[in-house]
């Protein structure tokens, strides 16, 4: 008996989660290249996923780029695949002067973007835009370790 979809779990675009550890996610980038934070699960238009962002190390320029992985969920079988909407991705300023935002997307044929045959896929980021983490120390958005985000789901045709 398979579950009806909840329209909570389909309507919903966005979620904001808080990376925490900012200074150890540099450090470590600065010296393996890459590092990423993987937020708590949540469904967003009925996929099940878990957002994040990866910090790389571009020749000691850090960047922040969108992350996910895609989780098997109780909708798979009345979703699109491969999945193939745009990612928002805002950094929120903690004092709400401004947010950061940058859209992206990837080529539907990735792996990380196919519908999951195990418990999930392996996670990806979006490589295509990036947000400089220096300018997000320098602008304030830092605070306690710790950097708000907010990640939502676009339609794939969504004008930037």
């Amino acid at each position: 008996m398979k579950s009806i979809p909840r329209n909570s779990e389909l309507g919903k675009t966005l979620c904001v989660f808080s990376v925490k550890d900012v200074k150890s996610l540099q450090q470590a980038a600065m010296k393996t290249c890459r590092a990423s934070y993987e937020g708590e699960l949540v469904y967003l238009r009925g996929y099940h996923l878990s957002p994040g962002v990866t910090f790389i190390n571009y020749g000691g320029c850090l960047k922040l780029h969108a992350r996910l992985r895609l989780y098997k969920g109780n909708m798979d079988d009345v979703l699109q695949w491969p999945f193939q909407h745009r990612i928002k991705l805002g950094v929120v300023h903690p004092i709400g002067t401004s947010d950061l935002v940058i859209e992206a997307s990837d080529d539907p044929s990735s792996k990380f973007l196919q519908r999951p045959t195990a418990c999930s896929n392996p996670a990806g980021y979006f490589t295509a835009t990036s947000v400089d983490i220096g300018g997000l120390i320098t602008g304030g958005y830092v605070q306690n370790d710790e950097l708000r985000v907010m990640l939502e789901l676009l339609p794939r045709t969504a004008i930037k």
